[in-house]
């Protein structure tokens, strides 16, 4: 019985902790076919086709092939840089976020920044780590 009320205890610390994990999948927009010019879009990790249309926000451009993004470049666009939320980095090859509480190093190329209360990401610096 006490494992039973220590279980429900600890229900909303498990919910809270799966909150805050990155995610390992990124969503992607448009279908990607290979070697496309492309862009990562910062604030959700999503790639694109580059079709020419403006960007709206921060991203990162570079070559798409097979899901991945050869990052070319640092961060253009237009928007505000991160000071709060979960520290962490974006890594730019397939747009996952990872918390610094992650066990590994990023892979390059990355950058550092917060994921925000609403799931956005924003770098605290315009400048990709190659």
């Amino acid at each position: 019985m006490k494992l039973e009320r220590l279980a429900y205890a600890l229900l909303p610390l498990i919910g809270a902790l799966a909150d805050c994990r990155g995610s390992a999948e990124p969503s992607v927009r448009q279908p990607l076919d290979a070697d496309q010019r492309g862009y990562l879009l910062l604030r959700d990790g999503s790639l694109h086709v580059d079709d020419g249309t403006p960007i709206t926000g921060l991203f990162v451009r570079g070559t798409l092939h097979d899901g991945r993004l050869a990052a070319v470049g640092n961060v253009e666009g237009e928007g505000p840089l991160g000071e709060a939320g979960q520290p962490g980095w974006l890594e730019l090859a397939d747009g996952s976020f990872r918390g610094d509480q992650t066990a590994r190093v990023p892979f390059k190329p990355y950058l550092r920044g917060y994921r925000t209360r609403d799931g956005e990401f924003r770098p605290s610096t315009r400048t990709v780590v190659y």
